[in-house]
């Protein structure tokens, strides 16, 4: 308990440490800058509008004033392009997360930073490319990629990460997993990572056993977007766990691999069969 609470304080004094530099090293002209830059970005109209391009223009401005105000800038791709003078503003580093979902308009992100760390996985999702019409992608790739050893592979399906893989071929792989229970991560390790993944999620305090439960449902038929039988299994199973002592304080959420009409008789079924209170 002693050492929690040593852990906890420590944490705080640094961070109030922390904030007190901040505070010391950022004058008034960056906070007025960075002030004006949030106002301008939550302004009605900055979106999509007659004045989005003058209010994009004006946060670029601003930004590029208020930049060293914040030490770590976490933006979406779309709020970055938005916010950023892309001739002015360069950071030390630039980290692109979750890049295996991410198609090559990350690449515009890369120019922002001295350095780059690209973060992905893949064996996830990757882009889906919506619309993309192949014929003309392949025509670009004719005209403008003629010198790149892998320019077929150039599509919209193409994520940032095998670009940054093919390019900088110097990858670190981090094999270690605090998440799940073993016994979840282990379908994964065994179907993807030839498993290479080391759980060390210590599963101790988890009075709940076993971790993971197959359950078949018998009858089950789809008709459309629904598979009443399964609906009804789902939420009986939910309803009849709550009532045991292991679950007390416990949540729950139902995932379905069917469409939206699935979880909401799932939705319904637990409505009716749980208390308002429960079910909040």
């Amino acid at each position: 308990e002693l050492r929690k609470a040593l852990h906890e304080k420590t944490a705080e004094y640094v961070d109030r440490l922390a904030w007190a530099r901040q505070h010391r090293r950022v004058g008034q002209p960056e906070r007025q800058a960075l002030q004006g830059w949030l106002a301008t970005v939550e302004s009605r109209g900055f979106e999509s509008g007659v004045r989005s391009a003058q209010l994009k223009s004006q946060a670029r401005r601003l930004l590029d004033r208020s930049r060293t105000a914040v030490p770590v800038w976490i933006m979406t791709i779309a709020r970055a392009v938005d916010s950023l003078d892309f001739a002015n503003a360069k950071f030390d580093v630039v980290i692109m997360d979750e890049a295996s979902q991410c198609d090559m308009l990350g690449m515009l992100l890369l120019a922002l930073g001295s350095e780059a760390v690209v973060v992905g996985d893949d064996k996830q999702v990757s882009p889906i490319a919506v619309g993309e019409v192949l014929s003309y992608t392949q025509k670009l790739i004719d005209e403008y990629l003629r010198d790149l050893p892998t320019r077929e592979l150039f599509t919209g399906r193409l994520s940032l990460y095998d670009m940054a893989t093919q390019s900088f071929g110097d990858v670190t792989r981090l094999v270690e997993h605090f998440r799940c229970a073993e016994d979840i991560i282990s379908f994964s390790n065994y179907l993807s990572y030839g498993g290479t993944i080391r759980p060390l999620r210590d599963t101790s305090a988890v009075v709940r056993r076993p971790h993971v439960v197959a359950h078949r449902v018998a009858g089950g038929k789809r008709v459309g977007d629904v598979n009443e039988a399964e609906a009804l299994e789902t939420a009986s199973l939910v309803a009849a766990a709550i009532e045991q002592p292991e679950y007390r304080g416990a949540s729950f959420g139902v995932i379905t691999m069917l469409k939206d009409r699935q979880a909401l008789e799932i939705d319904a079924i637990l409505r009716r069969r749980l208390s308002e209170a429960v079910y909040e």
